[in-house]
């Protein structure tokens, strides 16, 4: 009996995978059925998803039966990109919800995922005679509103669709040349190690070892608890910072969100504002007298007076607001997104200015949250674990990691969503505080490096 997980096929399918390389030039005359979508929309819903979440989205603008909707998408692709695709019969926007419906959270496996239903998209538009180039040269704004695509969605990639056309259509004389002939692909030797037998337990490379396998282990930190505080057990923290002797926190969740000024000693709250209740308040930093908060997914962040909480303005940002910071020079703004992103924004226009992509031995950490600069490093709270991870901003690596597991009592953890979150550093008496969202307490700490 054969395993109903294995195809039966009369054709090579990687001769299909060989001739799939992405033309631009697109016979402009030639619509792409309905139903020759529908087929290739049928081998992206066969596509493996983290627990069957199935996060893609492909929004379809059809040049033959949506003029003005592939317009706009077109106008969304860099100018070099509309050059060609103004040709092609179909655009698309592929999309990835990055929120888990069944974990209730960031899916961090949204883009991977979504990425394997574009593959077999493609495929099978190869095997069909119908030409698929993926595009990442895009506004992702611009598509984001042209599309209507709303949170959690995220753009992911466009595609271009149609069938081949001549390659003198294109006007771009790199672009025909291109077309005529694959690009040259590496050999197999130049990107594939495979390991060695494994002798007495220890296992040896063939050529040279990864990149993995050879990497240092990056420290971990335990910790020595100096102090502890009480904190508001009603408090959803999203963001804290430590200035002049109290702390300045922002509370979330919608109709509870708030900024507040509270004592060090005794956890009460000095002042306070609440922010309106449609909005979900998230990280928080201070800069040049004023305090900025962040909000979780409607992209704006407001500006107060640091001494009388007074709202001055708003400030506007792409995508989902998680921790704010700052390292005297740059706002930096984590989003929680799986390709674990640290976003630097100019703090007087708020435009986003660069961005590095934190890594652990090479792969990007996910889920960063609240948090602090704390001499020349950013340390994030991992969501949902009671790690913090140390990060160096010039390079995105994981430099140390902190290890926070038994800091509060699991007795004391009776709130859903009670995770760590929270971190504060007091430069002038270097001392560091963390505490969790609806934790009743807070603590002064003392990292201990793990032997």
């Amino acid at each position: 009996m054969s395993h109903p997980k294995v195809a039966k096929t009369d054709h090579d399918v990687l001769e299909v995978i060989k001739a799939r390389w992405s033309p631009r030039a697109f016979d402009i005359t030639r619509p792409v059925s309905r139903d020759a979508q529908q087929q290739l929309f049928e081998a992206a819903r066969w596509a493996p998803s983290s627990a069957n979440e199935q996060p893609w989205q492909f929004i379809v603008a059809d040049r033959f039966t949506s003029p003005n909707a592939f317009a706009e998408m077109l106008a969304a692709l860099t100018e070099s990109n509309q050059s060609w695709a103004q040709y092609a019969p179909v655009l698309m926007l592929v999309t990835a919800r990055v929120e888990s419906e069944r974990f209730k959270g960031p899916n961090r496996h949204a883009w991977y995922d979504t990425g394997q239903a574009v593959t077999l998209l493609s495929v099978q538009a190869t095997a069909m005679g119908i030409g698929a180039r993926q595009v990442a040269g895009f506004d992702a704004e611009r598509a984001r509103i042209a599309c209507g695509v709303e949170a959690p969605f995220e753009p992911v990639v466009m595609i271009a669709l149609g069938y081949p056309g001549e390659p003198h259509v294109l006007p771009n004389e790199k672009h025909r040349a291109g077309e005529t002939q694959p690009r040259a692909r590496r050999p197999i030797a130049d990107f594939v190690r495979w390991m060695g037998a494994v002798v007495l337990g220890v296992a040896t490379l063939s050529s040279a070892p990864a990149v993995r396998a050879s990497a240092a282990p990056v420290p971990v930190y335990g910790y020595k608890v100096i102090h502890t505080y009480p904190h508001d057990p009603t408090a959803f923290t999203q963001g804290l910072i430590f200035r002049d002797g109290v702390f300045y926190e922002s509370t979330g969740l919608n109709g509870s969100s708030t900024l507040r000024k509270v004592e060090l000693t005794t956890g009460k709250v000095l002042q306070k504002t609440v922010v309106d209740a449609k909005y979900f308040a998230e990280g928080l930093t201070d800069w040049n007298g004023t305090l900025l908060q962040l909000t979780w997914r409607d992209g704006i962040g407001f500006v107060y007076d640091r001494a009388t909480f007074g709202f001055k303005q708003t400030f506007r940002y792409y995508g989902e607001g998680w921790g704010l910071t700052h390292d005297g020079t740059r706002l930096i703004l984590s989003d929680g997104q799986p390709a674990g992103a640290l976003r630097f924004l100019d703090p007087t226009t708020f435009v986003e200015t660069g961005r590095v992509i934190v890594k652990d031995h090479g792969l990007p950490v996910a889920a960063l949250n609240e948090l602090e600069y704390v001499k020349g490093e950013v340390y994030a709270n991992i969501w949902q674990t009671d790690r913090i991870a140390r990060i160096n901003p010039t390079t995105g690596d994981v430099v140390g990691w902190i290890d926070l597991a038994g800091l509060l009592k699991p007795a004391e953890r009776v709130a859903d969503g009670a995770v760590l979150n929270g971190i504060a550093y007091d430069a002038a008496a270097n001392r560091l505080f963390v505490t969790g969202k609806l934790w009743p307490k807070l603590f002064e700490i003392q990292l201990v490096l793990k032997k």
